[in-house]
């Protein structure tokens, strides 16, 4: 197999978070042609484009370059749009301190509570900019953030109030995540939305 159909392949899952300066795009599951898209971009060995399994599909970056690259040739990107790239984390930053800080002060609306727990759903990686994904009539906050760089964040909250991540199996405290397997558990827990524009990450903390 060409060794760039996978890139390319890439390219087009990742094209629509070009809008918000991302380089990440998603595929589901319960998409039909799945196990062949699977079967394709995990036996390529392309250093321009890597996928992470994910609870329900894959999360698939691509080299930024080449992407943007790739969706010129498709359409005119505007000055804008390519600056989105340097912007983006420290605007979508500011944006996750605030639903933090309101989590901190317990008047956060987007919680469900769980046994002694609240747990909020936020979803990263996101391909919109409304900072907001509709999932089964109930809107959740969406920030187009990594998941590093949201745990970053997330962490300083821990340092004041215990947090809780999901990790697949089990919930663990933020504070207590020492290793990259650590961080590769978080990831492969992420649920990919119904919609392909973000994927959720669970937090909890004490009611």
């Amino acid at each position: 197999m060409d060794m760039n159909t996978g890139l390319n392949m890439a390219a087009v899952i990742a094209s629509n978070s070009v809008y918000v300066g991302g380089n990440w795009g998603f595929v589901s599951n319960v998409n039909e042609d799945y196990e062949r898209i699977y079967a394709c971009m995990m036996n390529n060995d392309n250093p321009k484009y890597s996928v992470v399994e994910v609870s329900n599909g894959l999360l698939v970056f691509c080299d930024t370059n080449y992407l943007y690259q790739a969706v010129s040739q498709v359409e005119v990107l505007s000055p804008d749009i390519t600056n989105k790239v340097k912007i983006r984390a420290s605007s979508e930053l500011a944006k996750l301190q605030q639903l933090l800080m309101s989590i901190k002060n317990k008047n956060c609306k987007y919680g469900t509570k769980v046994e002694d727990f609240i747990e909020y759903d936020i979803a990263l990686y996101c391909c919109n900019s409304m900072n907001k994904i509709r999932l089964n009539g109930k809107e959740y906050p969406a920030f187009s953030l990594t998941v590093m760089e949201a745990c970053r964040e997330i962490l300083k909250l821990g340092a004041v109030i215990p947090i809780y991540v999901n990790m697949g199996d089990s919930f663990k405290n933020i504070k207590d995540m020492k290793s990259n397997d650590d961080v590769d558990k978080i990831m492969s827990a992420l649920e990919i939305s119904n919609t392909l524009t973000g994927a959720f990450l669970t937090i909890r903390v004490k009611a």
